[in-house]
């Protein structure tokens, strides 16, 4: 990979970061510490809301970094305020694992009405 093409490939992770809209600064700059100085090969941002208990929205994002020696998984989450602190707050998390480490990996497909699943058919996820 060209000096160019990882700066433009950093950008754009960059980018997708800031599109998910969700604390960019905090989850790019923890990402980033995590990546070291090491190149990023290809990445995933993935941003999903849910409700808790109390019927609250609740966002979290992970970012999953590819690197010529590591997968850096970053999560953050948001979380009201409880017994620690009484204002809002988010945990941002890395692991690096080295790729000479990873030997397997979960995939989880939800489907609607799965009796009448049909191979090729959509997949179906509540956000």
């Amino acid at each position: 990979m060209t000096e160019t093409s990882a700066r433009s490939l950093e950008g754009r992770l960059r980018s997708d970061i800031d599109k998910s809209g969700y604390y960019p600064a905090l989850v790019f700059d923890s990402l980033s510490t995590a990546l070291a100085s090491e190149a990023v090969l290809d990445y995933v941002v993935h941003h999903e809301a849910t409700f808790d208990g109390r019927d609250e929205l609740r966002r979290h994002v992970t970012v999953l970094a590819l690197t010529p020696t590591r997968l850096v998984v970053g999560h953050t989450d948001e979380h009201p305020p409880d017994e620690t602190t009484e204002r809002p707050y988010a945990t941002s998390s890395t692991e690096a694992v080295r790729l000479e480490r990873v030997d397997s990996v979960v995939v989880t497909r939800v489907v609607s009405e799965p009796a009448k699943y049909v191979s090729g058919g959509p997949v179906h996820e509540v956000v």
